[in-house]
């Protein structure tokens, strides 16, 4: 405990100078490590030392510990995030149990898109301002209730009042969660390795949301649907918790404020104005309309095709472990083949895809949702870890919350086309249509965007995504890493 004692009262141990605090000289972008921060108890900092490593790392100071920490409790935070017991029979809950038909079920996801719509920039701004950890903090605290209404609803008004907090803990949590492990990590000056964490980090995420899956299929088969719903509380209760441990990046948002000559709307429209940062946005926005229209149809695909209720999580679970496994690749991808053409060739694989859910009428078609949200593991990590390079801390959740938003307007416009289609048509015509649609543009923007960057490589940032054979340009300037500049006082 040494080491420990000597980092959280120095005074004590005449022989450590204070130097030892400093960031050793093998690492020179290291950021200067303070005291302890306030509040932060002594039983805290000997939790932050178990996997700290060698003694060396104890020297850098108790921050330093807490900050690791905060790389093993992000993934676990991020993984209780995704573990909806009842995600999986949330359909057949709507339709069985309170009574809904499939427009409703549609409209009902249109209100929570546009709930979503309306608090997503102020909650990415809330996250720049009051800090990432509180933030995270709410977001666990509104899904909550959100389930815990859920567990006793009996009406569609009931369901829009759990949709309602639920949008709230999705802006909340939305850019949030992966500025808190991006800055994190820069802090440590581990920026090179944000892809392979961030891939790692959906990996266990996903795989959670699987098992969890399989979970509420089990819970609804042997005792009801309206229980699975309601033991997702649990999960959520835990998140709340372990967010509060959390370490606020010393980089982050508090001192983001000390800059801000040019005012919120300033920095906005600076940033945007930015063609690397608009551009990169454009496939994956369709690549996430996709994917997210795909988790409201594969349900009613299930009972449609015959697929027995107790295998309803199982498949849920095995649509969860194609993304956890897919994220896994996308470093790969990304090096062989660089953001936009990986992106080019999963917009035709997802278009594949949704043609053979529309016409496959067989259990054994879940194997086509599976290869469809290969795509959305693939392409998660490396455009997260492209566009949180591109940003500046002051601004980084707020720009995510726009792209989110952006997101959940294309949603809303596809998912009431979708749900008309599927009345008046039939299902199978909706999925088709669907893939047709989201297929094509998300093709037809990477290939724009891959002509560009031939034509004009210093305009584009294809192939830029820092990797641990890139490392990042610590000693770099506000202006070549993008920050917006400011005029001297």
């Amino acid at each position: 405990f040494r080491p420990v004692l000597s980092g959280l009262c120095p005074s004590t141990c005449p022989d450590q100078s204070k130097a030892d605090l400093l960031p050793p000289r093998d690492q020179p972008s290291q950021t200067v490590l303070g005291p302890l921060p306030s509040g932060t108890s002594q039983v805290g900092s000997m939790l932050a030392e178990v996997g700290a490593g060698p003694a060396d790392d104890a020297a850098r100071g108790p921050r330093t510990r807490l900050l690791k920490r905060n790389l093993v409790l992000i993934p676990i935070v991020r993984a209780l995030n995704m573990c909806i017991i009842g995600q999986g029979v949330l359909n057949l809950f709507w339709e069985h149990t309170i009574g809904l038909d499939v427009q409703q079920m549609f409209y009902l996801q249109v209100l929570n898109s546009i709930a979503l719509s309306v608090m997503e920039v102020p909650s990415g701004y809330l996250s720049d301002t009051w800090g990432r950890r509180n933030t995270l903090c709410l977001a666990a605290a509104c899904k909550t209730i959100s389930f815990g209404v859920y567990g006793v609803a009996s009406s569609w008004l009931h369901c829009c009042v759990a949709e309602l907090f639920l949008a709230g803990g999705y802006a909340c949590w939305s850019g949030t969660a992966n500025s808190i492990l991006y800055e994190t990590q820069a802090e440590l000056g581990q920026r090179d390795q944000a892809l392979n964490r961030e891939s790692y980090a959906i990996f266990v995420s996903q795989g959670t949301e699987a098992l969890a899956a399989i979970a509420g299929g089990l819970v609804a088969s042997y005792v009801s649907l309206q229980a699975a719903v309601l033991v997702t509380v649990l999960p959520y209760a835990l998140c709340f918790v372990l967010c509060v441990l959390l370490m606020e990046p010393q980089e982050g948002p508090k001192q983001a404020q000390e800059d801000d000559t040019l005012g919120f709307m300033g920095r906005l429209r600076a940033t945007f104005a930015r063609r690397e940062v608009t551009q990169c946005m454009y496939p994956s926005l369709w690549l996430g309309a996709s994917t997210y229209l795909a988790v409201w149809v594969h349900q009613l695909l299930y009972e449609r095709n015959g697929l027995p209720l107790p295998l309803f999580g199982v498949a849920w679970g095995a649509l969860n472990m194609a993304v956890a496994v897919a994220s896994l690749l996308s470093p790969f991808f990304h090096r062989q083949f660089g953001l936009y053409r990986t992106q080019f060739g999963l917009g035709l694989w997802g278009m594949g895809c949704w043609m053979v859910m529309g016409w496959w009428w067989s259990p054994w078609a879940v194997i086509a949702g599976c290869a469809l949200n290969l795509q959305r593991g693939i392409n998660g990590p490396m455009f997260t870890t492209h566009l949180n390079h591109l940003l500046t801390t002051e601004q980084r959740a707020t720009i995510q919350s726009c792209y989110s938003l952006l997101f959940r307007l294309l949603f809303c416009l596809l998912a009431v086309g979708v749900g008309w289609i599927a009345k008046s048509a039939s299902l199978g015509t909706a999925c088709i249509t669907a893939g047709a649609v989201t297929g094509s543009a998300v093709s037809l923007t990477a290939l724009y965007l891959l002509r560009c960057s031939s034509t004009s490589p210093s305009e584009s940032t294809d192939g830029g995504l820092l990797t641990d054979e890139q490392p990042a340009p610590e000693a770099a300037s506000e202006e070549e890493m993008g920050a917006v500049p400011t005029p001297s006082p």
